[in-house]
């Protein structure tokens, strides 16, 4: 199900808030518009769930355009440095 807010309030903290609202279920996925997940994302995440000192896993991320542009090199090495 898609939903979207009828205002930008709290930005991406206010969507979470929303969203929230209505999520079921033990685990909350939470990913930027333009990323795009392993197939096998969730079987290797949840795992991690089982030991109960763990309540974040944030995982690993690349680049799909890293090499389109001189510009996108640049971005990407920007965020990997961070």
């Amino acid at each position: 199900v898609h939903i979207t807010r009828t205002n930008r309030e709290g930005f991406k903290a206010g969507a979470l808030k929303e969203g929230l609202k209505t999520a079921k279920g033990e685990f909350i996925a939470v990913f930027d518009s333009d990323f795009l997940p392993e197939s096998n994302w969730l079987y290797k995440t949840i795992p991690y769930f089982k030991n109960e000192k763990i309540g974040v896993v944030q995982t690993r991320w690349g680049h799909i355009n890293r090499d389109y542009s001189l510009l996108t090199k640049i971005q990407a090495f920007a965020l990997d440095a961070h």
